[in-house]
């Protein structure tokens, strides 16, 4: 995981964390739980990073084993977080996971020379016709 990307997770890290076992009525490991707790995420540029790795910690901890939670993550515009094998953790823990690109966007570009890596397949947020686009353009509108 880039360095950078990392201290600046670990820096909003405990206090979100701390809300999140707040709002679900978390008291430790061995608590019953009534409720599922559906936990949604979003980011974009470098937020789209910090959301990355909030979705990966989020889906692997006792919580999201146990079923009480789960996670759907979407980015927007995010660079690229870590290298192969961190990306390939990433998409066998959190399956509900956006990563949602404008075409013309330098931001996901980068990282691509310290051999990162997206995780999963991008939506791309460009006018034509593509299998994964999420805006078309018709031109007899």
């Amino acid at each position: 995981v880039h360095r950078g990307f990392l201290s600046a997770y670990d820096s909003v890290r405990t206090r979100i964390i701390s809300l999140i076992r707040l709002a679900i009525g978390y008291v430790d490991d061995h608590s019953e739980f009534t409720h599922k707790w559906h936990i949604y995420m979003t980011g974009h540029s470098l937020g789209g990073a910090l959301a990355i790795l909030l979705a990966l910690e989020l889906s692997s901890n006792q919580l999201a084993k146990r079923g009480v939670i789960s996670i759907t993550m979407y980015n927007f515009g995010s660079p690229r977080v870590g290298n192969k094998r961190f990306v390939k953790v990433y998409n066998e823990k959190v399956k509900d996971s956006w990563r949602i690109v404008n075409h013309k966007d330098i931001i996901p570009t980068m990282g691509r020379f310290m051999s990162y890596c997206h995780i999963n397949q991008p939506l791309f947020l460009a006018a034509g016709v593509s299998t994964n686009s999420l805006v078309s353009f018709n031109p007899m509108l």
